[in-house]
């Protein structure tokens, strides 16, 4: 099941959106074995600080405190941010102990995600919207 809630131009502003999909978490586990993907809130907010990250996923079921700090990260920066799965399903997919932050650092790789939830990319400016 995918759920979006996009703003009136369908651009990614910083907004959490939330999305939930089989195919993001694959997307996400192919980066991590491809090495593309850091996952925690400390190496999040480093990569967003650096200028390295090019799109942020924040677990549903995290606090509403790191939501709103991720939020505020990545729109201080302009990068994409979305909301999906659960803590348990990104540590599932890390081999480790659940993430409530997961960055992706590869452009390429965001825009797949970003296909894959139906939000405009950023870097192309393609809405990707009927596509999924």
């Amino acid at each position: 099941m995918k759920r979006v809630r996009e703003t009136q131009d369908g651009v990614s502003n910083g907004e959490l959106r939330p999305v939930i999909s089989d195919s993001i978490l694959g997307l996400i586990g192919l980066a991590f074995r491809a090495r593309q993907v850091r996952a925690g809130a400390s190496a999040t907010r480093a990569l967003i600080r650096s200028g390295k990250a090019r799109l942020v996923v924040v677990a549903k079921d995290s606090s509403e405190n790191t939501k709103r700090l991720f939020t505020y990260l990545a729109r201080q920066q302009a990068i994409p941010i979305v909301e999906g799965h659960t803590c348990e399903e990104f540590g599932v997919c890390f081999d480790g102990a659940p993430k409530a932050v997961v960055t992706i650092i590869d452009a390429h790789f965001a825009d797949g995600i970003l296909k894959k939830a139906g939000i405009r990319s950023p870097r192309n400016g393609r809405t990707h919207q009927g596509e999924a």
